[in-house]
Order: structure tokens, then sequence, then C-alpha cells
């Protein structure tokens, strides 16, 4: 059977989530695979355009996730909660792809990957936007600082139970609001 891309990409991410992406070369990808590095080069470009493409997907997968969290919700405190709880959940669900998405673990490749985290943060601007009367800009960065390093933080602690997370979330966004209102 003929390895696909997306055969590709999830061994890739699953090598790099084990190992790290610096510590993984394409031979090492190729023979988890079970084809030669002209595979990888064909189908992608390199090393550095296999992360863009694990990127891409993580984005999409990341994106489809905030979306479902705020259907059927009109309350923009409501939705920023539930979009922040479905983030720290990915962090912890797809440790490995957040990893790479966020350029962690040594993940560093010259693409335009910061377009894409720019179309995928709009949602959260635009919640943003009806919170506060500040600078959006600023209180987007304020967000985005806040939940990254809380999922990173989050993901150091001994086991935290699904519930107690989302509880550990909502409390947190409750006082950003607060600050940012």
């Amino acid at each position: 059977m003929k390895a696909s891309k997306a055969d590709i990409l999830e061994k890739t991410v699953q090598l790099a989530g084990n190992k790290g992406w610096a510590d993984i070369s394409v031979r090492e990808i190729s023979k988890a695979i079970g084809y030669s590095t002209i595979k990888i080069y064909s189908d992608f470009g390199g090393k550095d355009k296999l992360l863009f493409e694990i990127q891409k997907q993580g984005f999409a997968m990341l994106e489809e996730k905030y979306k479902k969290a705020i259907a059927g919700l009109s309350s923009p405190k409501d939705k920023l909660i539930r979009i922040s709880i479905a983030h720290i959940r990915f962090s912890f669900e797809q440790q490995a792809y957040y990893d790479l998405m966020f350029s962690l673990n040594a993940a560093h490749c010259q693409s335009d990957i910061g377009t894409i985290k720019i179309k995928v943060s709009l949602v959260i601007r635009d919640i943003l936007k009806e919170i506060t009367t500040n600078d959006n800009k600023m209180a987007f960065l304020q967000y985005y600082s806040l939940i990254h390093g809380f999922a990173i933080v989050c993901r150091e602690l001994p086991a935290i139970k699904p519930n107690t997370l989302d509880n550990m979330v909502k409390s947190f966004m409750l006082n950003f609001i607060k600050g940012i209102a």
C-alpha cells in the first residue's frame, strides 16, 4: 500500500512528538513510512515544507474546534470562554500538533504560517471587539499570550481532570474579561 500525504503527516507528527522536531530527519521519516526519502521530497519538497503542512493541518483542526465551541452562542463572554476551553483542550489532546504549530520543541522553519495564524485568530479578535472598548490589538496580544502560556503551564502540572481544567480556564477567562471590559 502506498503511503499517502496524510499518512506521512501523521507519522511525522508522531515522530516529532516522541523525539522533537530537531531530532528527526527526513531519512527517519522515510524509514517509518517504509519509503525512500524521495517520497518526502517529491510530496513535500523537504523538511521545512513538511512542517508547514503539519502546521496548516493543525491550525485547521484548531479552527474547527473553535467553530464547534461557539456554535449557537450569542454572548461574546461565553464565546471567549468556550474558545479558550477548546484551545486548552486542544493543547492537551493534540500536544505534538500544538508544539509544532507554535514552533515549540525546536520546530522552526521559514514559512508563511503567520498568515494562517492570523486567519484562525480572526474569530477571537471579533469576539474581543464585542467585549472591550480598549485597543483590540492589545487585547488580542494579551489574550494570546495568556492562553498560550496557560496551556503550556497546565500541561506541566500533574494530571488534571477535564472538568477541573475547564473550570480553571473559565475562571481565568472571567478575570481576563474583567480586566479588558
